[in-house]
Parts: structure tokens; C-alpha cells; sequence
């Protein structure tokens, strides 16, 4: 009775192995009917050895030519087997994952056929059903050649409900419906998604970019700048010097007040907008000698949460200039670019703030024989703000009275 249960045991686990072997075999062929066709004339004919024994000396024949049909049947498969480790070894491999594919898509969307190519992507997102492409894709093509954003926006909503894709797919998805939405017109709606990216991952990278595109997203202030930015073309002169006469009398005079005035409504709207705190730090410093008030508009930025590296070692960079030229304070320039190093020693920033350090003398040098112009003893300089600006809404001082240099 023990020998019979063994003897069944292993006959069903030779079964359920054999069963393994040819799904897993099926799964990984290239051509599953012709495998299973395979076997089936495999099936049919090895029973017929056991008829060719019984044949007497006619056995070693019929045994012969049954080897010949199988042989012929797997030789192929049998020289892909022995042969695929040199082979792969020789151009990296075949194997490759499924992928879904958008060719078609691609094709009917450039002959202007929307709803075939929308019809061609979901046919792939049945079989991909989680696939970021597919899914902005189809939001492209609504917002872009359909001009439905509505659509868009709800392709958008399904596509960020679901499970398991990662904060770069999400964010990006985020960006471009603000992007087609601003462009629309619709500002408000655009800044609903950059705040929802700031509500998902505060305090992260992400976060940060969306705070400085909210921060550009003023449309009067755009309008402001385009209505600005105008196209003078000058009168021709005759002669070297009526040019030169010409064009010392037409140069412009900076209004720093106004741009003071500017940059702190901005920051009072956006007080997250870098790009205006980091102008506004620039003109205190070398306009207004406050090396203090500049230096702390930048030490707010880097201590801010999410800022990508970049950003900080352009700021400590600045830093190390101001020193230098406003401060002429070479230890404190080589701290500001020590910190560079500490970020990351191994970083190329690292090894060129290293570099800067060894001519920081040749920088002070160049800048005392430079051409910079310094506030005669009779000129006041502005007192220090009691308030500094902060990053922070409603924190931001008055405007500083005083004189810039010329």
C-alpha cells in the first residue's frame, strides 16, 4: 500500500511538472500553435515505439524512423535552446517586455482622424490599462487638436485616481493640464492643479516648482510685461560721431525705485516668487550697499524646503560675488562657496566652487581696479529695514527711501 501511494505521488507530481513545463513553455513561445502542434505529433507518435518493439527485428527500423519524425519535429527548438546563450551573449538578448504600441495612433492623429486615434490608444490600454503614455496621449489629443478641454481634464482625473503610479508621472500629468488650461485662458483653473501639486507633496521638489510657475501665473502682471517690452527702432545717423552724440543722449536712466516698488508687489502677491526675491536682493546690494538685507533675502531662499540643488549653488554663488565686490570680505565669500562643497564633495559644483577659492584674491584684485562707482561721504545710506522681507505673505518691508548709485 506504501509503495502504491509513493508510486502515485510521484506520477502526479511528474504530471504536474510536465503541466508546468508546457504553460510556462507556452507562455514564453513565439509562436504558441506551432509549439502545441509540436507536441500533439509528439503525443500521437512516441506511443508507436512501444509497437515497434513488438515488431521483432523489424523494432530497430520502425524506432529509427519515429526518431527521424521527432527529430525533425524539434530539431528547430532544440538549436534555439543550445544556441541562445551564445547568442544572447553575442547581441545582449531578445527578450524584451510588452509594450504597447502607438504607431497607429500616431498615423490617424497627423491625418487629423482624432476619434480613430483616441479608438487605436484604448484598444492598447485594454491590454495596458495603467499606461501613462497612453493615458496623456489621449488627454494631448483632446486638449490640443480637439480643443475640448473639458475632456481632457476628466481624462486627466482618471488617469491621477489610479493606484500605483509614481509622483513624477503625477506631477508632470498635473503640469501639463495647468499648462493647457492657462493657455485657454482659464488662469484659475490652472492654478487649482499647480495647488494641488503643492497639497499632494508638500515640502518636496515638486512642490517647489509649482509654487514658483503659481507665482508667474498672474495675468495682469503678464500683460504689464508685454505691454513694456516694445521695439525701439533707431533713427539712422550720419556719421561716427552724430552716432555716438545720438546714443549717449538716449541712454536710459534705471529707475530703481521703480523696480524696487515693482518686485515688492510682486513678492507681496507671490511670496514664494524666487526669481523677483532673488532680483529685489540684487539691486539692495549693488544699488543700495545693503550687503545685509540682500544677504538675508538669499539665505531665505536656501533654507526653503524642496529647492533643487541647482538653485542653491547658483544663490551661494551670488552670495560669494556680493562679498567680493559690494563687501570686499574674501572670508566670507570662501564660506559662502565652502557651503557649496558641503553640499556634496564629490559634485563638479563642488570642484568648481574649490577652483574658485584658490582666486578669490585675483576677484578682489579685479574689482578694486575695476570701474565701480561708491557713495561719496556726503551721501546718506539707506538705514536697514527694521522688517526684513520674509518669505511669508505680509512681510515685506516698505519701500526703502534712499539714492542708488548712479
Amino acid at each position: 500500500m506504501l509503495e502504491y501511494l509513493l508510486g502515485l505521488a510521484v506520477t502526479v507530481g511528474v504530471l504536474a511538472f510536465a503541466v508546468w513545463l508546457l504553460v510556462r513553455a507556452f507562455k514564453k513561445s513565439d509562436d504558441p500553435m506551432r509549439l502545441l502542434s509540436r507536441w500533439i505529433i509528439t503525443i500521437i507518435v512516441l506511443p508507436g515505439i512501444v509497437l515497434a518493439m513488438s515488431t521483432g527485428f523489424l523494432a530497430p527500423i520502425f524506432c529509427a524512423a519515429i526518431a527521424i519524425v521527432i527529430a525533425i519535429v524539434w530539431t528547430p527548438s532544440w538549436v534555439t535552446i543550445l544556441l541562445k546563450p551564445l547568442t544572447n551573449a553575442l547581441d545582449g538578448g531578445s527578450e524584451t517586455d510588452p509594450k504597447p504600441l502607438y504607431s497607429i495612433a500616431e498615423s490617424k492623429r497627423k491625418l487629423g482622424k482624432y476619434f480613430e486615434a483616441i479608438a487605436a490608444i484604448q484598444e492598447e490600454l485594454i491590454r495596458f490599462p495603467r499606461d501613462f503614455q497612453g493615458q496623456m496621449l489621449i488627454a494631448e489629443i483632446q486638449a490640443v487638436n480637439m480643443r475640448d478641454l473639458p475632456a481632457a481634464q476628466q481624462t486627466i482625473e482618471a488617469f491621477l485616481v489610479q493606484e500605483g503610479h509614481t509622483a513624477a508621472n503625477l506631477t508632470f500629468a498635473l503640469n501639463r493640464l495647468a499648462d493647457w488650461q492657462a493657455a485657454g485662458g482659464d488662469v484659475a483653473a490652472a492654478h487649482r492643479c499647480l495647488e494641488e501639486i503643492c497639497a499632494r507633496y508638500p515640502d518636496t521638489e515638486y512642490a517647489y516648482h509649482a509654487s514658483q510657475r503659481l507665482a508667474h501665473l498672474n495675468p495682469g502682471l503678464q500683460e504689464e510685461k508685454k505691454q513694456s517690452r516694445r521695439i525701439v527702432v533707431p533713427q539712422r545717423e550720419e556719421g561716427l560721431i552724430a552716432r555716438r552724440a545720438n546714443q549717449e543722449a538716449a541712454a536710459p536712466v534705471e529707475d530703481w525705485e521703480g523696480k524696487v516698488r515693482e518686485l515688492i508687489a510682486q513678492l507681496e502677491a507671490y511670496p514664494a516668487d524666487n526669481d523677483a526675491r532673488e532680483h529685489l536682493a540684487l539691486i539692495y546690494a549693488r544699488q543700495y550697499q545693503q550687503l545685509e538685507v540682500a544677504l538675508d533675502q538669499f539665505e531665505q531662499m536656501i533654507t526653503q524646503p524642496g529647492v533643487p540643488a541647482r538653485r542653491v549653488v547658483r544663490w551661494l554663488n551670488l552670495m560669494a560675488d556680493l562679498q567680493v565686490t559690494e563687501g570686499e570680505n574674501l572670508a566670507a565669500a570662501r564660506l559662502a562657496l565652502q557651503r557649496i562643497v558641503d553640499l556634496n564633495p564629490e559634485a563638479p559644483d563642488a570642484e568648481k566652487a574649490r577652483q574658485r577659492m584658490l582666486y578669490l584674491n585675483l576677484d578682489l584684485k579685479g574689482q578694486q581696479a575695476g570701474t565701480s562707482v561708491k557713495m561719496e561721504p556726503s551721501e546718506k545710506k539707506p538705514e536697514i529695514p527694521k522688517t526684513l522681507p520674509r518669505l511669508a505673505p505680509r512681510l515685506l518691508p516698505d519701500f526703502l527711501k534712499g539714492k542708488p548709485k548712479a
